[in-house]
């Protein structure tokens, strides 16, 4: 949900803070708002540039402590959960799409 606000000043579908649109602008050169966390495209960029540079490998473990530090433990888990609904209803939708 594009729309979506969190309880530490976190928006959009990442849930992205007003510190780490500052730092995804730090790295890349940009200039990030954090009104741009609500804009899908400008959140996944956001979310690149961060983990691009601090997570080079793409490892999922480090993706999630990065993009959520102060997390509790159960945090991660739920993350992982939520990847595989994801991955499940992409997979069924592109199932679905190619019989049409």
């Amino acid at each position: 949900n594009p729309a979506a606000e969190g309880s530490s000043h976190d928006v959009g579908i990442l849930q992205i803070t007003p510190i780490y649109a500052r730092e995804a602008s730090r790295i890349s050169g940009t200039d990030y708002s954090h009104a741009d966390a609500r804009d899908i495209d400008k959140a996944l960029a956001m979310y690149e540039i961060v983990q691009g540079h601090y997570n080079p490998d793409h490892n999922q473990a480090e993706a999630i402590r990065r993009h959520n530090p102060g997390a509790g433990p159960g945090y991660a888990a739920e993350v992982r959960r939520n990847l595989q609904l994801v991955e499940r209803y992409e997979a069924v939708r592109a199932a679905i799409l190619s019989k049409q």
